[in-house]
């Protein structure tokens, strides 16, 4: 009777070890971009890419410069180098279902934000004043804006027209506009819920909480997005104006490009994935 009692206790210690030995997650292990799409649960297919510090640091160091939408067209994937471009494990294979494999945004509207607002409209609103702003620094005048709703089965849409200035001419004729789809989002519910988005770190002083609205790139139809820059010049640089918008939305606000599908200027496209954030570009990489 004593042995066995004895080999319980051995059990249960063990057992009582293997519990407090488990892993505890860390941001630092994980890129910035990589972190994003973990909180987004869009991260079956990323992963990052070691590299060399000094590339790393290059890299993340890639922040908009108001210029580039005048005078940057033609411009190589900014900060990558052919040695770099081989070590990104390329994802030019993926399914075209895949979240992976589509251009979207994603969003956590904090609830004060939102307040008694429909939340799309809120994120057409935030595009917007983002949209025109860019516009006007890089001499051009906004155009027409509108929130589309929804019709069959495709989502909701919002469209941002601009309109050639004098000495900066994006558009292949006079006008040209931007679209994004907005699709299904959730609210946070529970404290679970929220401490799993917080735990990766990346909303800096807005903070997931019960009430917070997810707008995610996960479902297969209505997932959000943007998808049809129509009309502007073969040489237009859509990863730069991404980044121009993008420095005048807020910390909780990420455009995701996928791979192939954004134009850097004359069809060459941008080859990997990537976040921009606060008009910074964030890679899938490490050191």
């Amino acid at each position: 009777m004593k042995a066995r009692f004895g080999l319980c206790v051995v059990f249960a210690t063990l057992m009582v070890g293997c519990a407090t030995q488990q892993e505890v997650y860390s941001p630092a292990n994980d890129s910035f971009a990589l972190r994003v799409v973990k909180a987004a649960n869009m991260n079956k297919d990323l992963k990052d890419t070691q590299l060399p510090k000094d590339t790393v640091s290059t890299l993340n160091n890639e922040v908009y410069k108001a210029s580039s939408l005048v005078s940057g067209y033609n411009m190589p994937l900014p900060g990558v180098s052919q040695n770099a471009m081989l070590g990104l494990g390329l994802l030019s294979f993926l399914a075209d279902d895949e979240p992976a494999a589509r251009n979207s945004i994603i969003v956590w509207l904090p609830k004060e934000v939102v307040g008694t607002k429909n939340p799309k409209e809120v994120v057409y609103t935030l595009v917007k004043e983002a949209f025109d702003k860019v516009v006007v620094e890089s001499g051009n005048i906004p155009g027409e804006s509108y929130f589309h709703p929804k019709k069959g089965f495709a989502p909701d849409f919002a469209l941002f027209e601009l309109k050639n200035g004098t000495s900066s001419k994006p558009c292949a004729s006079d006008t040209c506009s931007f679209t994004i789809g907005l699709g299904d989002f959730e609210v946070i519910k529970s404290q679970k819920q929220a401490d799993y988005v917080g735990r990766y770190d990346i909303l800096g002083n807005a903070k997931a909480e019960i009430g917070t609205v997810h707008f995610s790139p996960t479902p297969k139809v209505d997932y959000t997005n943007y998808r049809d820059f129509e009309g502007f010049s073969s040489q237009f640089n859509e990863l730069a104006f991404l980044q121009a918008i993008s420095s005048h939305l807020p910390e909780y606000f990420y455009f995701y490009v996928a791979p192939n599908r954004v134009a850097v200027g004359d069809d060459e496209k941008v080859k990997v994935p990537l976040i921009i954030s606060r008009g910074k570009l964030n890679y899938f990489v490490k050191e």
